[in-house]
């Protein structure tokens, strides 16, 4: 089974280690945004890939002394790794996150050093992040199920110099990226740095792909202009033969009008050349453009 960037991006981050116990603080706060507190206060979040489960677990262990029960299950064809238990901590968390107290995610999620909002960022990605095939196109996104999460989320990222845009499919709110830069800087912020690089390169030969369409497309485009002027200037040089103007032409004007008719390939350069003496491009030009105009008056 091929794996998709997307899965190749959370393998990234969920890979990374942090040294400080603040900064996993947050990114095991991170990871439980998108959680939810039963009635029983049990808490239970799920996950979409075995390493950011295997990751969760690891963080509960250190941050609140837990062992999560952790299931896996298939629902609509998707395998994903759920994980329940009970701390007052956490339940707190959630409480905070879904309640009107005015407390922005710092100070929820307790962040004491610089780097903690781009761990709690990274967290939430693992989550909850998206992020499209960038061969087909450039969309990152984050979803929440709340709109008091999805609120204070857009204020963390607007304040951390990533604001995103906002839309809302059903129930859920997505907070997304659609322009390719913005998507680099947030996975370089989050440390996904690789997939970062990834979309660069894609970038770079996006655009030599393009450039080189544009440049074949204008060579063709130029080709077909050249190729109807000559059809055009053969046929008004016919017309004045034919009625017996061609002859009665200055030297200058016979004479370009016959070396046309005989090189009827030869592009202006070449048909400049063949002149005794030759002459200039433009000067060229000039004696072709009176031939078509004569030959335009002519009934």
């Amino acid at each position: 089974m091929q794996i998709s960037f997307s899965q190749k991006l959370k393998s990234e981050l969920a890979l990374i280690e942090e040294k400080k116990n603040c900064c996993r603080r947050a990114l095991f706060y991170g990871l439980l945004f998108a959680a939810e507190c039963g009635a029983d206060e049990a808490v239970s979040v799920s996950f979409a890939q075995a390493d950011v489960s295997v990751l969760f677990g690891a963080l509960a262990r250190d941050c609140i002394k837990r062992e999560t029960e952790a299931a896996e299950r298939v629902e609509y064809g998707r395998r994903k790794w759920i994980h329940t238990f009970s701390a007052k901590r956490v339940t707190a968390f959630l409480h905070a996150l879904d309640g009107q107290g005015g407390a922005s995610l710092s100070e929820l999620a307790e962040f004491r050093c610089a780097e903690c909002s781009r761990s709690f960022l990274r967290g939430v990605f693992l989550a909850q992040g998206t992020v499209s095939d960038p061969e087909k196109g450039f969309h990152a996104e984050i979803v929440s199920a709340s709109a008091q999460r999805a609120d204070l989320l857009d204020e963390l990222l607007a304040t951390e110099g990533f604001p995103a845009r906002r839309v809302t499919r059903g129930a859920r709110i997505g907070l997304y990226y659609k322009k390719n830069e913005e998507i680099e800087e947030f996975f370089t912020a989050i440390g996904a740095v690789h997939a970062a690089l990834d979309l660069i390169n894609l970038k770079i030969e996006k655009e030599i792909r393009n450039n080189e369409n544009r440049a074949t497309n204008c060579v063709a485009k130029n080709i077909a202009r050249t190729v109807d002027a000559v059809a055009k200037q053969i046929a008004a040089i016919e017309k004045l033969r034919e009625h017996g103007v061609l002859e009665s032409l200055s030297e200058d004007l016979r004479t370009t009008g016959e070396l046309r008719l005989q090189h009827d390939e030869a592009s202006l350069a070449e048909l400049a050349a063949a002149h005794v003496p030759p002459i200039s491009k433009s000067g060229l030009n000039h004696r072709l453009t009176r031939l078509t105009e004569m030959a335009d008056k002519l009934k």
